[in-house]
């Protein structure tokens, strides 16, 4: 089994079978992600409200206005209040790693419960496969934590250009 990125998803492929097997993140992880890569292009700029972000980038509303709440909760964004109120990184793009992000919005990413809780399985001592699981979460971990957001920043201007 093989494990690469394409187009910022993550795909395991099987030798054999050359069957796909997609690890799926939330619209929750991946609208969060849009909303802060918006903050961060436009970080020189006054605070932003959630309406602005939630039409620049299509996501609903009501939802984003929650995924902000999560975010700001855990120090990513900060909240100004007032007529010219909104939201603004709380740290600079370079410093903000995706693998935070995703893992504040859908908790600690791992693809068998087991691996973080060994309690979730009863025959974690004699499982065969679970080096293989640790090894796949290990490289997704390790993937999502060379990237920030400044990073996405950069490659959405270069797209433009």
């Amino acid at each position: 089994m093989t494990f690469f990125v394409v187009n910022r998803k993550i795909i395991l492929k099987k030798y054999k079978l050359n069957e796909v097997l997609r690890v799926k993140l939330s619209t929750r992880s991946r609208y969060g992600l849009r909303a802060l890569v918006f903050l961060a292009k436009h970080s020189n700029e006054a605070p932003i409200s959630v309406r602005r972000i939630s039409m620049s980038e299509d996501i609903p509303l009501r939802y984003l206005e929650r995924i902000m709440r999560i975010l700001s909760q855990k120090g990513f964004v900060r909240a100004e209040v007032g007529a010219e109120g909104g939201y603004l990184l709380s740290d600079s793009p370079e410093n903000i790693k995706i693998l935070d992000v995703i893992e504040v919005l859908e908790g600690k990413l791992s693809l068998v419960n087991c691996i973080d809780d060994p309690s979730k399985c009863e025959r974690f001592k004699n499982c065969f496969t679970r080096p293989l699981w640790e090894e796949i979460s290990g490289n997704i971990r390790n993937t999502l934590s060379k990237y920030t957001l400044a990073d996405f920043v950069k490659e959405k201007e270069e797209s433009l250009n």
